[in-house]
């Protein structure tokens, strides 16, 4: 490197706050991608005060603007001199997590990546282990920010850490169902980034030929996605879907005719629709308006209380070379899914639901008046018609609510398991009876039961009311999101072994294709091979008879039977 780019990049680090003091820190935060380019990053600290490399803000894609709207995305150019790498880039615009109802946030120009790596003294010339992070957020929101999906847990072992960002809402999901706009953006973004990791990431340390994808609710979908596409075979070698996955009615492609129907009400809003209903025009009348106002208007295409809740997601495409998804997952040979996963749910995930719902006591009632519509409308079988519908609303009832409506916060069980069920559980077992069906590679599951401080069940119920383990809480062990919301809770006791525990495990099998290899300080977690499946129960719901894991079987079967006969979110 010339005297000049020194120079240059000492500048750089300088007016980021990093002050550079001899050759070998300039050469651990400089990176010089192979077509020509550098990158000058920056440091942080793990949670043990280890040294992380980071280069945050990385471009994979050109900004999806103009005529690059409602389009895959398009390869970054190469560039020429320094680029810098200190401060993250803009999140994908959306309406904002904190303030929902306030003007929508981020940028059209999102489509960046981070990358965190140990110091250089410790990557072994054939690289390290490379763990890529999907961040969930329901299909319409959520980034990579640093301080949110922040390193510093994961970074104590030694792996690199990619998280990326990508389209999200209608920008990510809008669909007309044609090649006008055939949808899944989002999606397409990700096999970007993948692309992008396969072919630089060996100049930050890492091995292109050990790559984990990991995700967690909307990213645990996409890493089930991304399992079946064709568009993403031999971008990576293992995967985590967590808390979501390709089954679950939120993340299936929409019933057909579905997203048209949305995308045309969306129009109609915008005076973008035509009576010809000519696709070709109104995606590109959509594609005209400015950003902010099409993502302003997603809140009025919800009909109660914000449900539903996912109005832009996955759809089936038409086929084209470009599709993401042109077949019904169910009706995929699963064989192409042979590499090991890890999956797992948390014990309570309807909570992200329910406890909005038990905190209100207006909102409750008005539920309880209205089952016929709300249930329907929250649980993802609107699709139907009414007589259906109603058929679908008196099971569920005399399943979970065998002694009528008489739940609320303090006696809630059987009307979280519902949401439970309906959203995450019945495709979860669907998703491993299919897997196991097929003698597919190994494939380790986990139901995470340990109580969290800071649990998503107080943050969305509002108060001090705990609701169980619900969803997201496994994820805090992860990676201290909590922090990002301005809340304190030090690790101690057992809430810092798990965190520890479950770490290792996962680098383990980003590294091994296991999570206890020969060796481990952990007892064998025995993979599922058989449906019905077996799987670990990671802690205990208080510190009384505390456990990392223990392997189990028979995992609310009676549960998965009723859901089997139901079957409401199977096409007919």
């Amino acid at each position: 490197m010339s005297m000049l780019s020194w120079y240059v990049i000492a500048a750089v680090c300088l007016l980021s706050g990093d002050v550079l003091t001899s050759d070998s820190e300039l050469s651990e935060l400089s990176v010089q991608l192979k077509h020509g380019g550098s990158l000058i990053g920056t440091t942080l600290k793990s949670y043990s005060g280890r040294q992380i490399r980071t280069f945050l803000g990385i471009p994979y894609a050109k900004p999806p603007v103009g005529e690059l709207r409602f389009k895959s995305p398009v390869p970054f150019p190469p560039w020429q001199g320094v680029r810098n790498a200190t401060e993250d880039g803009s999140q994908c615009f959306q309406m904002g997590f904190l303030n929902p109802l306030g003007p929508p946030e981020g940028s059209e120009d999102c489509l960046t990546l981070n990358v965190y790596t140990p110091p250089l003294y410790r990557i072994p010339k054939e690289g390290l282990p490379v763990m890529v992070n999907i961040h969930g957020g329901g299909w319409l929101g959520g980034s990579n920010d640093h301080r949110f999906f922040s390193p510093s847990y994961i970074l104590d072992e030694d792996v690199i850490l990619v998280s990326i960002n990508y389209r999200v809402g209608v920008l990510g999901f809008l669909s007309t169902e044609t090649l006008d706009c055939p949808g899944n953006f989002g999606l397409k973004d990700q096999v970007e980034a993948l692309r992008w990791v396969k072919e630089y990431i060996s100049e930050f340390g890492g091995n292109k030929n050990s790559v984990t994808i990991f995700g967690a609710s909307a990213g645990g979908a996409s890493v089930s996605h991304l399992l079946q596409s064709k568009t993403a075979n031999g971008l990576f070698h293992r995967a985590i879907p967590q808390s979501g996955n390709i089954l679950n009615p939120w993340s299936q492609p929409l019933h057909k005719g579905e997203a048209p129907r949305r995308t045309l009400k969306l129009a109609e809003m915008l005076n973008c629709s035509n009576e010809e209903k000519n696709w070709k025009d109104i995606a590109g009348c959509l594609k005209n308006l400015d950003a902010s106002v099409l993502v302003s208007k997603t809140n009025s295409l919800t009909d109660w209380n914000g449900y539903p809740y996912f109005i832009f997601q996955p759809t089936l495409e038409p086929s084209h070379p470009e599709a993401f998804i042109d077949e019904r997952p169910r009706d995929v040979d699963w064989n192409s899914q042979d590499i090991p996963i890890l999956i797992g749910m948390t014990s309570g995930e309807g909570i992200m639901s329910t406890a909005a719902l038990l905190s209100s006591d207006e909102i409750l009632k008005e539920v309880k008046r209205d089952v016929s519509n709300k249930f329907p409308l929250m649980l993802g079988y609107d699709h139907f018609d009414k007589d259906k519908q109603k058929d679908i609303t008196d099971e569920l009832e005399k399943f979970y609510l065998k002694n009528g409506h008489s739940y609320d916060k303090n006696n809630h069980k059987n009307f979280t398991d519902m949401f439970t069920d309906s959203l995450f559980l019945a495709g979860f077992d669907e998703y491993l009876k299919k897997r196991l069906s097929s003698k597919a590679a190994p494939t380790y599951v986990y139901i995470f039961d340990m109580k969290v401080d800071n649990s998503v069940s107080q943050i969305v119920g509002g108060g001090d009311t705990y609701y169980g383990v619900a969803h997201g809480d496994d994820i805090q062990f992860l990676f201290p999101f909590y922090e990002f919301f301005g809340k304190k809770s030090e690790l101690k006791g057992n809430s810092l072994v798990m965190k520890n525990a479950l770490v290792e495990m996962l680098v383990n099998f980003a590294s091994y294709g296991n999570p206890t290899p020969h060796g481990s300080r952990f007892e064998k977690w025995e993979p599922a091979t058989k449906y019905p499946w077996n799987y670990v129960r990671m802690g205990v719901i208080d510190d009384e008879g505390f456990h990392v894991f223990k392997n189990e079987e028979n995992y609310a079967s009676d549960r998965f039977d009723f859901w089997r006969t139901l079957q409401p979110h199977v096409e007919h």
